[in-house]
């Protein structure tokens, strides 16, 4: 069982680190947009970090989850092998599709403000103010 849990260390450290360094790259291929200023380049850059460490700390904490319950499975080894291999990638591509899509949404620009719609609850533009009585609206 010691070869199995260390091909499955071996594998899925692997693949968090060459995660990792995809997310980098693409925050680098993002970074070298001609529309972007220096200042978003650097914080996009800075962004990408913190958002591959996070992934790096989560992902770790997942694979040692799903390796310390590799060793209690009541199965033959290459099944539970395999078994713990694909889930551990399927929640590795999930936290990657995830962390991708942070960095494509810090690039775009933050949406223009706009008026609050008034809705049913809002009171009428002309509406005297909250504690005075309607028939002594200041004129």
């Amino acid at each position: 069982m010691l070869i199995y849990i260390a091909i499955y260390t071996a594998v899925s450290l692997a693949l968090l680190g060459w995660l990792a360094h995809a997310i980098t790259r693409v925050a680098n291929a993002l970074a070298g947009c001609p529309d972007m200023e220096a200042g978003q380049r650097a914080g996009l850059r800075a962004a990408a970090l913190s958002i591959s460490t996070g992934f790096i700390a989560i992902g770790l904490g997942g694979l040692m989850a799903i390796g310390g319950a590799l060793a209690g499975v009541n199965a033959p080894h290459v099944v539970a092998l395999l078994s713990a291999l694909g889930l551990g990638a399927l929640c590795l591509g999930l936290g990657f599709t995830h962390a991708v899509t942070l960095l494509r949404g810090l690039m775009m620009p933050a949406p223009a403000q706009t008026a609050h719609p008034k809705g049913p609850w809002d009171a009428p533009a002309n509406a005297p103010a909250s504690g005075q009585s309607p028939d002594k609206a200041p004129a």
